[in-house]
């Protein structure tokens, strides 16, 4: 602020902001956060066979000491860096590092140089930091839902800034030959595809029936929590018969020990861990985009 430019501006952000304004009051759900936190882990849980489990565990073992392709990536590049910065929404709130997606928009060359390094070295030592694997969950109450039921809420995670960074760059990464595993059917979380093409392909499918005098029918099949429930071994076990070695242990990385904390109001949770599920609020989400592949 001077001289020189107009204060109204400025005044109308500080208002925004909330300065000018009473004090917020401190804010008492009818729910508290740990009831909130333990609905979420009892959404994620899931039956799964032992037998089957000790099976999958053992294979995975034998992957890990005898996988056949164990070549690492091409180091990530300055430029992609910087693609994938530009890809970067602003105005996202940032997990538990505090690090706002503007701060990372905004560095120089020596920065991103720092970050491509960074991020390089985390494929080769498959390590990552631990703040990384904290969630912060905000619980926002549904409308029209009884506020004083934990299954009320809906959790918003928020993730680090940097993690996504990272997970942005697999992605481009791998995309190239995760397209060609997906069916051609495949429509969710996939470039340039969307749920309105698989309407019109079902509504040109019934029309054509149609003109046939003949008669179609569909299932719609929607199944609860599903991305909750997602069993990490099984996951990653299935991935390792189309990806390579780097890839799936990075996967591992990010699933392994992953653990959360509800904020409702001015009440927060204990941590938690989570055991099944995939990080919500990724990228676009790296693990969602390989969901298919585990079906």
């Amino acid at each position: 602020m001077n001289f020189t430019k107009s204060s109204r501006k400025s005044w109308s952000l500080i208002r925004r902001l909330g300065a000018t304004q009473n004090p917020q009051r401190t804010s008492h759900p009818p729910v508290k956060a740990n009831a909130v936190a333990s609905r979420l882990l009892q959404v994620a849980r899931a039956p799964v066979n032992k037998k089957h489990k000790r099976r999958v565990q053992v294979e995975w073992r034998y992957f890990l000491r005898h996988a056949p392709d164990k070549n690492l990536p091409p180091a990530f590049t300055v430029d992609e860096i910087y693609q994938a910065l530009q890809n970067m929404k602003s105005g996202t709130a940032p997990g538990y590092d505090h690090v706002h997606p503007e701060f990372l928009k905004n560095l120089g060359p020596r920065a991103q140089t720092w970050l491509s390094r960074f991020f390089s070295r985390i494929i080769i030592a498959n390590s990552i930091p631990k703040i990384w694997r904290k969630t912060k969950v905000i619980a926002i109450e549904k409308p029209g839902k009884d506020p004083r039921l934990a299954e009320s809420y809906r959790p918003i995670s928020l993730l680090s800034t940097c993690y996504k960074l990272l997970e942005r760059l697999v992605l481009h990464c791998v995309s190239p030959e995760v397209e060609k595993l997906l069916s051609p059917k495949q429509a969710g979380f996939r470039r340039n595809r969307s749920t309105c093409q698989q309407v019109a392909a079902l509504t040109t499918h019934i029309k054509n029936g149609f003109q046939q005098q003949l008669k179609t029918g569909a299932v719609f099949l929607d199944l609860t929590a599903a991305y909750d429930t997602v069993w990490h071994t099984g996951l990653i076990y299935k991935l390792r018969k189309n990806m390579p070695h780097w890839f799936v242990r990075l996967i591992e990385l990010f699933l392994r020990d992953r653990r959360f904390r509800v904020h409702i109001g001015d009440d927060t949770s204990a941590w938690r861990t989570q055991v099944n599920g995939l990080p919500q609020s990724g990228v676009g989400a790296i693990t969602n985009t390989l969901q298919p592949l585990h079906q």
